[in-house]
C-alpha cells in the first residue's frame, strides 16, 4: 500500500505547445509527427473520448537528457498538434491509455523517472487544454527501475487495500524483506474515490506461483504488455531465464472480492508460459486472447479462445520482428518490422491464420527495427523511421477499415420492456451495439456482435426517459447516434386505478357525480 498523502507528489509542468505538421492524411500516407532536436522513440498510440488521436513519446536530447512528448490529431490524423517537455529530464518509455470509469474519464499515462528513481503516473482530461494536465510520482525510490505500460480501459479493484483503480505494469530491482530480485515485474492500481486520487496498491512478482504454492520463475523481466479491460487484465513478458531459453510469461488478474491473491500479480491463479522467444505484445476480445513474439528471426503466434484456459501451440507467422498487435471487433491487427520496413497483417480466427503482409511506410528501409519501436490501435499505426538522418515518429491510418455502420433504428417493446436495434454495414462486417441510458452518448453496455442486419435486443430493466443507441462495426468503426424513449413511466393516479380496479373506478365515478 502507498499512502496518498506521504507516498505521492505532483511534479511542476514544463510543457509547450508545438505546431507540428499540417499537411492531410489525403495527400501524404506517412505523415510526421515529432519535431524537435534529438531522437524520438518509443510511440505510443490511443483515442481519447472526444476522438482526438493522441500519441505519446520519449524525446532524446543526450545521453543525459531523455524526456516526455505527446502529439495529437483533432481531426483524424489529418493536422497534428505537439507538446514538448521543456526542461532536462530522465524519463524514459512514456505510454498512454484512455480510461473511463465512475471517478475519472480521459487520458492517463505512465512513466519512469530513472534520475529520481521514481514510477510516474500523470492525468489529460482534456488534451488541448494543457492547464488540465496533471504530473505525479510515487516518492518511494524504486531501484533500477526500467519498463512502464500501460494499456486502455484497465481498471482493477484491489484487494488487499480496496485501492480502485486504473492499472499499469513496470520492472525494477526488488529489494524488500528477503527478496532481491533483478528486473522483478511490478503492477500498481492507482486508487481514486469521488476526492480524487487517494493512493496506490502495488504487488510484485516474487515468484511463489498460483496462491504461492509451485514457484514460478517470471524475472529477469523485460518488454512487457498488457491488454485489459474493466476487472481483467491479461500480461505478457520476456523471462530472460538465465538457465534456459528465454520464455514468454501469460499472467490474468480478475478481481475476487475478499480474495487478495486474486489481484496479486504474484499470487493470480491464472498464468503460465506459452512458448519462448522475445518481444511479447498481447491483444485479446471477449475471451480470445493472442500474444505474437519473435524466435529466431520469426514471428509466433500463441492463442487462446477460452480466456487463457488453454493455449494453442506457437503457429509461425513468417519472418520479422518486434511486433505489435491490437483486436479491432474480431479481427487482430499486427504490425512488424522485417527488412526496416513496416508491415501489417491481419487475422480473423484469432491468430490461427494471417493475411497477405501490406506495406506501410512508403520511404523503403526507413523503420528502425528495435524495441518498442512500433504501435497499433483503430485510431492508426505509428513507428519509428529515420529517413530524415534522425530517428522521428510518422503515422498512418490503419488501411481496409472500410465505411462505418448505418445509423441504427431502434423501436421499444412495452410488454417486454426492451429494445430491439439494427443496423446495416457498408463491408458486410460484424455489428455490436451500444447504449447511452442518460442520452450523453457515453456507452454504459454494449450486445455481442451480430451479423450485419441481424436485430439485438437490449434490456430496458424499467428504465425511464430517452436513451441513445450507437452501432459498431468489427473495426471500430462507429455509426451516428440515434435516440429512443423507452415509454415506461409512471402511470397517474387514474390510469392506475382504472387498470388495477376498473370496477372500483367506475364507483368512485359515479359517487362524485351525485
Amino acid at each position: 500500500l502507498i499512502e496518498f498523502e506521504e507516498g505521492i507528489a505532483k511534479r511542476t509542468k514544463y510543457l509547450n505547445k508545438l505546431e507540428i505538421n499540417q499537411k492531410t492524411a489525403c495527400l501524404e500516407d506517412n505523415i510526421l509527427i515529432s519535431a524537435g532536436e534529438g531522437d524520438y522513440i518509443h510511440p505510443q498510440i490511443t483515442k481519447d473520448g472526444d476522438d482526438n488521436i493522441v500519441v505519446a513519446m520519449t524525446q532524446e536530447i543526450d545521453l543525459f537528457d531523455s524526456r516526455m512528448a505527446w502529439s495529437y490529431s483533432t481531426d483524424q490524423g489529418d493536422t497534428w498538434d505537439g507538446v514538448e517537455w521543456t526542461e532536462e529530464a530522465l524519463d524514459i518509455y512514456n505510454d498512454i491509455a484512455m480510461i473511463d470509469f465512475e471517478y475519472y474519464t480521459g487520458l492517463i499515462g505512465t512513466h519512469n523517472d530513472i534520475l529520481e528513481g521514481y514510477e510516474s503516473f500523470y492525468l489529460i482530461p482534456d488534451i488541448t487544454d494543457l492547464d488540465t494536465w496533471e504530473f505525479y510520482y510515487w516518492t518511494e525510490v524504486a531501484e533500477d527501475l526500467e519498463y512502464s505500460t500501460i494499456s486502455d480501459f484497465g481498471y482493477l479493484e484491489g484487494q488487499y487495500h480496496d485501492m480502485d483503480g486504473p492499472v499499469y505494469m513496470t520492472t525494477q530491482h526488488l529489494l524488500y524483506n528477503q527478496y532481491d530480485i533483478p528486473d522483478c515485474p511490478n503492477s500498481m492500481i492507482i486508487g481514486f474515490d469521488d476526492a480524487g486520487i487517494v493512493g496506490g496498491e502495488s504487488t510484485f512478482d516474487g515468484q511463489g506461483g498460483p496462491h504461492g504454492e509451485n514457484p514460478f520463475a517470471t524475472a529477469p523481466a523485460s518488454d512487457p504488455d498488457m491488454s485489459n479491460e474493466f476487472m481483467k487484465s491479461h500480461y505478457t513478458w520476456q523471462f530472460n531465464d538465465p538457465e534456459g531459453p528465454t520464455k514468454i510469461v501469460w499472467k490474468k488478474i480478475i478481481p475476487i472480492d475478499g480474495d487478495g491473491d486474486s489481484t496479486d500479480i504474484e499470487y493470480t491463479p491464472y498464468q503460465q508460459y506459452v512458448g519462448e522467444g522475445e518481444h511479447p505484445t498481447i491483444t485479446h476480445y471477449e475471451n480470445n486472447v493472442a500474444i505474437i513474439f519473435m524466435n529466431e528471426g520469426n514471428l509466433l503466434c500463441a492463442y487462446s479462445n477460452d480466456d487463457g484456459d488453454t493455449w494453442s501451440q506457437p503457429v509461425t507467422i513468417g519472418p520479422g520482428g518486434f511486433p505489435d498487435v491490437y483486436a479491432i471487433g474480431g479481427t487482430l491487427y499486427a504490425g512488424y518490422v522485417n527488412n526496416n520496413n513496416l508491415y501489417l497483417i491481419t487475422s480473423e480466427d484469432n491468430g490461427a491464420t494471417w493475411s497477405t503482409p501490406e506495406q506501410i511506410n512508403d520511404n523503403p528501409g526507413s523503420v528502425v527495427a528495435e524495441e518498442n519501436c512500433i504501435d497499433v490501435h483503430s485510431a492508426g499505426i505509428v513507428w519509428v523511421d529515420d529517413r530524415n538522418d534522425a530517428y522521428n515518429i510518422y503515422y498512418a491510418p490503419l488501411p481496409g477499415t472500410g465505411e462505418p455502420p448505418a445509423t441504427p433504428t431502434a423501436t421499444y417493446d412495452k410488454q417486454n420492456d426492451e429494445l430491439t436495434v439494427s443496423s446495416t454495414d457498408p463491408d458486410g462486417d460484424q455489428i455490436r451495439y451500444g447504449v447511452s441510458w442518460n442520452n450523453d452518448q457515453n456507452v454504459d453496455e454494449w450486445t455481442t456482435f451480430v451479423n450485419s442486419g441481424t436485430p439485438a435486443t437490449i434490456d430496458c430493466g424499467g428504465r425511464e426517459g430517452t436513451v441513445g443507441v450507437i452501432a459498431e462495426d468489427s473495426n471500430g468503426l462507429q455509426s451516428a447516434w440515434t435516440s429512443i424513449a423507452p415509454k415506461n413511466k409512471p402511470m397517474g393516479l387514474q390510469l392506475l386505478l382504472m387498470e388495477l380496479f376498473p370496477q372500483l373506478y367506475k364507483l368512485i365515478q359515479n359517487l362524485l357525480q351525485l
